[in-house]
């Protein structure tokens, strides 16, 4: 009981002794984990438990738990909290997404009120202002990027960072542009899509490269809205959500560049391949020609320059012969049915489409194609498309029975 003190002394003098040197071997790190687990009490403790918290760059999470369970008695505990804000602030920023959510609200539980505390300094000293400043603005970052945003915290750090701008007490000017983006996600968030594309349009003179970001997010927001009402399939509702992708996806693509080489990055493919989709959403729900040949182009753009997939080539085809363009949709659906196996139900589907398209090309070349695939499948094709192909042999004037 007596040697305790004198064993916990000498422990503190080597750790210092070895603050000098490098530590390649472990030794300080080791004599460091020696005194708090045989002094957890000591005066010394917590500020070596802090200092060892930070030297774990292997073990952010387990630097975290040290730091937070720094009493709020401790001398040290204040910046404990600040340290431990830092590091639960990287993990929420590089969270995967299957702990995102855990760790944005564990930064933001301990971020808070280091906020509201740095705010009430903040009229006194312009240190606690500035930490006040960057602290909102961290809270900011990964409230607004949970899903849900968290709207609540988010409008609690606006108000904190907006009452120290008013007040002189922060100069804003250096991170204009990122505030007018936050409030744009925040106007997202709100589902208020008008106040968000007045400050991506405000973000345009601010900062070019940030507003480019903004199109991004308005994009994001706009495919999630038409995903929702797509199923129900109310045309008003369709329509609108459609548009609004088709208006925010004709910004995107021109920004792309050369299609050939935009399409080969997957992201860039798959915005033109859900505009497409909406563009069709719009011909079916409103007739809206303009999007019909918007559409059009697109899936032909991802045919030549992404794969030519089932889905783009379906997508084409329907609007290339809803706009006239028979040749157009009889060379695509050619390339659709030689890409399946014969005999499968896909195949009888697109084989029946290709028949039809062809008849309104040449009615001769149908005629005999008909024939040819009556003598080979006498069944001619599953419901629903062997009706239609009963009606396109009275259409060509071709009795089935008579071919064996």
């Amino acid at each position: 009981e007596d040697g305790a003190p004198t064993m916990a002394d000498a422990l503190w003098m080597a750790i210092l002794a070895y603050d000098r040197l490098p530590d390649t071997d472990g030794r300080k790190a080791a004599l460091t984990d020696r005194f708090l687990a045989e002094f957890p009490d000591h005066e010394r403790a917590s500020a070596l438990a802090m200092r060892r918290a930070l030297q774990r760059d292997d073990d952010p999470e387990r630097s975290i738990e040290v730091l937070l369970e720094v009493a709020p008695s401790d001398p040290s505990y204040d910046g404990a909290r600040r340290q431990a804000a830092r590091l639960a602030y990287q993990q929420a920023v590089n969270a995967t997404s299957s702990n995102a959510g855990v760790r944005a609200r564990r930064f933001l539980a301990i971020a808070e009120p280091l906020l509201a505390s740095d705010r009430r300094a903040a009229s006194e000293s312009s240190e606690a202002a500035e930490r006040a400043a960057t602290q909102a603005r961290r809270i900011l970052g990964v409230a607004l990027r949970m899903d849900p945003p968290e709207t609540s915290r988010a409008a609690r750090a606006f108000d904190a960072l907006d009452s120290m701008i008013d007040a002189g007490l922060v100069d804003a000017t250096s991170f204009e542009g990122e505030l007018v983006f936050r409030r744009a996600e925040y106007a997202l968030a709100l589902d208020d899509v008008e106040q968000a594309e007045r400050y991506f349009d405000e973000l345009q003179r601010i900062d070019p490269a940030l507003a480019a970001q903004g199109d991004r997010l308005i994009w994001r927001d706009a495919l999630r809205v038409w995903r929702r009402v797509r199923p129900s399939g109310a045309d008003e509702s369709v329509a609108g959500a459609a548009g609004r992708v088709v208006r925010v996806a004709e910004r995107l693509i021109e920004a792309m560049g050369d299609p050939a080489y935009a399409l080969t990055d997957d992201a860039n493919a798959s915005v033109m391949r859900a505009a497409a989709q909406a563009g069709a959403d719009m011909w079916r729900t409103q007739r809206d020609a303009s999007s019909r040949d918007l559409a059009a182009s697109w899936y032909a753009l991802l045919i030549e320059h992404a794969g030519a997939s089932q889905d783009s080539l379906v997508g084409f085809v329907e609007l290339a012969r809803a706009r006239g363009d028979n040749q157009g949709a009889l060379d695509a659906q050619r390339r659709l049915v030689a890409g399946l196996e014969p005999g499968s139900r896909d195949w009888y589907r697109a084989r029946t489409v290709q028949l039809e398209i062809l008849a309104d090309v040449d009615a001769s070349r149908a005629r005999d194609a008909l024939r040819q695939h009556i003598a080979l499948y006498p069944e001619l094709a599953p419901e629903p498309w062997g009706e239609r192909l009963r009606q396109l042999a009275r259409r060509l004037s071709i009795d089935p029975e008579s071919i064996g």
